[in-house]
């Protein structure tokens, strides 16, 4: 970031997107101290620079300042867009905040016409999170053959976190869809399909279980043939 700053200071005149980049940089990093001064700072923002700061306190835990940057933004009239949206959501959902996450909901609701399956899985976990399994299914049924794994993830997931086993899912009135699997790893549920390759640690898994495949090979013992 020391040599991306030395050029950023470098540059006689800086447009919006300039700045925006070297506050995306500070973010990433989860620089927060350094991101909000820099966003001070900004002669001019977009929508994209009030949502790199609020996605860099969400992505930290930091709810409360994530969702102070949204009232702000809302004060100076920058439209929202889907990632604006679903960094608040998350922030509603460390703080465990029902209130804020249903008005946030009804905010998106107001202003955009078809939510992406990115902000709809958002919601499912807000609500989870702020223990109302109840909506978080409804909005997950609501979706009806547009869901996904990364849908499914999310409600089978939320689920979990509320003490209902796979064995459950019928009773309540959640399908598993065909040809989809799932299997909990610690505290987290994973749901894939044979032949998925949308795994972010699909790389790691391959290389573990080539080595593992290896290790039964080398260790197998055949039967001896008279």
């Amino acid at each position: 970031m020391e040599d991306a700053r030395r050029l950023f200071d470098e540059i006689p005149v800086k447009d919006v997107f300039v700045w925006t980049t070297l506050l995306s940089g500070y973010t990433n990093l989860g620089d927060m101290e350094s991101a909000a001064e820099l966003f001070n700072q900004m002669p001019q923002k977009n929508s994209i620079s009030w949502t790199s700061l609020i996605g860099g306190y969400a992505k930290l835990g930091m709810g409360h300042e994530a969702l102070q940057v949204f009232r702000n933004m809302n004060m100076h009239q920058v439209r929202p867009d889907q990632f604006t949206y679903s960094s608040c959501l998350s922030a509603c959902a460390i703080l465990a905040s029902l209130k804020h996450g249903k008005q946030i909901h009804a905010y998106l609701v107001r202003n955009t016409i078809r939510p992406s399956t990115v902000v709809i899985t958002t919601i499912i976990d807000m609500y989870s999170k702020c223990g109302n399994l109840e909506t978080a299914k409804q909005v997950f049924h609501f979706m009806g053959n547009k869901q996904d794994v990364v849908t499914w993830n999310a409600m089978i997931s939320a689920l979990a976190h509320h003490g209902y086993g796979v064995e459950l899912m019928d009773e309540r009135h959640v399908k598993k869809e065909r040809a989809i699997s799932w299997i909990e790893i610690g505290n987290e549920v994973h749901a894939f399909t044979v032949s998925d390759g949308s795994h972010p640690l699909k790389e790691t898994i391959y290389s573990v279980l080539g080595h593992l495949g290896n290790q039964m090979e080398d260790n197998v013992s055949l039967p001896k043939v008279a």
